[in-house]
């Protein structure tokens, strides 16, 4: 006769209901990093995709610089009373390559977190916690 106790199983709404899956990622997190860090790639960086989330945070910290050194190049080049023709092309094309930038990281946001919202951008080793 045996009389080993076996554990009882944990209650389906047990914290450890998750243990199987160790790597399940918490979805209201991934929310809200999307929504407040998401520029940053935090986002991305959470749900295991490094190589988008360095790539998102080089978009994300390369805005205010560029457009810093606009800024600075265009006082510069009011000083200068726009003498030269090439002068003001550099700076038209520095806008433009800025406001591009602006877009594409707007977009690649707002696709994020809709993504996200929508549980089609899944975790990449694992799921969402339920």
């Amino acid at each position: 006769m045996n009389n080993r106790l076996s554990p009882a199983p944990p209650p389906t709404d047990s914290p450890y209901q998750d243990i199987d899956n160790p790597q399940a990622k918490d979805h209201l997190l991934v929310v809200l990093l999307s929504v407040f860090l998401g520029a940053l790639g935090v986002d991305r960086f959470y749900l295991g995709y490094i190589t988008s989330g360095i790539i998102k945070l080089l978009v994300g910290c390369s805005l205010p610089i560029l457009g810093g050194i606009i800024v600075v190049f265009g006082a510069v080049v009011n000083e200068a009373e726009l003498t030269s023709a090439g002068t003001v092309i550099a700076l038209v094309l520095a806008i433009v390559v800025l406001l591009a930038m602006c877009l594409t990281a707007l977009i690649w946001y707002i696709a994020d977190m809709i993504r996200i919202t929508t549980k089609r951008l899944q975790p990449k080793d694992g799921d969402y916690k339920d």
